[in-house]
């Protein structure tokens, strides 16, 4: 059985709904610290109401910091512990553009698969010249959103080669298990990534590659994601791209292959994509709130 692990930093009531739609699967759900009092009360009453949601203790997880994956690592511990079979990475703004029991099937299907989009490092695509090395090989503080680094040229830990993915990803419970006993095993892993850029996009595909379950690692993305705008963010979708998110999910869309999950959504911006998302892939009808069982 599958798991997701969500991290939210806002939107409580858009993360509601996306954790409905993920029910009756566990979902752990990790909520920025620095989040007003207000907005994490509203996230404290969601989980009391929604039984299969488990908060997990809180982290400043601000954008490019290695919080973000120290969160993702708690969450598979807890995932680790209670047995499933695959853990989702996905953020509070993701949307599944299947029903949670058909995500459930697919990888069902998959017993001991990983779907972790990873690309030897140096790319083409990332600006840095160096096709994003620097990345790893400066040392790197995020501050307020900047990027801060200093030229030290560092060296990856033993037995890893540096590779580049997206952030989200599905990983296999062995997978998981691996990755959470080298982390134990090897400080100087995580003393590396810390001081990484963005490490969020370069520690699961890089231990992922790593690990004895390479060859079972399918380097594909599962979800659809536009990242026209150009920038370090990808583009919110709008009610305008429903049709091209449906085509996605029916393998109709770049020739990659359906698309189980889309990012990203904001409610505060257009909500009626996900009302499109529901009546058309998730046959929820006029469903709009409360737990829908998949």
């Amino acid at each position: 059985m599958i798991c997701f692990v969500v991290v939210a930093h806002k939107l409580p009531a858009q993360v509601e709904r996306l954790v409905d739609r993920l029910a009756p699967y566990r979902v752990y759900l990790h909520v920025d610290a620095r989040v007003a009092q207000p907005v994490w009360a509203e996230f404290e009453r969601l989980a009391a109401r929604a039984g299969h949601v488990r908060l997990l203790p809180r982290l400043a997880t601000g954008w490019a910091s290695w919080a973000l994956v120290r969160a993702e690592l708690s969450g598979l511990a807890a995932a680790a512990s209670e047995g499933f079979s695959h853990v989702v990475l996905a953020t509070g703004q993701d949307y599944p553009l299947r029903p949670a029991r058909v995500l459930d099937s697919y990888m069902a299907g998959h017993p001991r698969a990983s779907w972790v989009t990873c690309a030897p490092m140096p790319v083409p695509w990332i600006a840095d010249p160096d096709g994003g090395m620097s990345r790893l090989t400066d040392w790197h503080m995020p501050v307020k959103g900047r990027r801060v680094r200093l030229p030290l040229h560092r060296r990856l830990p033993a037995g890893l080669e540096p590779h580049y993915g997206h952030a989200n990803c599905v990983l296999s419970v062995e997978l998981g298990a691996w990755v959470l006993e080298e982390m134990g095993r090897r400080p100087e892993i995580e003393r590396f990534f810390r001081r990484t850029w963005i490490p969020d996009e370069l520690f699961f595909p890089t231990m992922a590659m790593a690990s004895p379950f390479a060859a079972e690692v399918a380097s594909a993305n599962l979800w659809s994601t536009d990242w026209s705008a150009g920038g370090a963010h990808p583009r919110t979708f709008t009610e305008a791209d429903a049709p091209a998110l449906v085509a996605a999910a029916r393998g109709q869309g770049d020739g990659a292959g359906a698309k189980l999950f889309a990012r990203k959504f904001d409610i505060s911006v257009d909500a009626r994509v996900l009302d499109l998302l529901d009546e058309q892939l998730l046959g929820l009808g006029g469903v709009r709130h409360g737990v829908a069982g998949g």
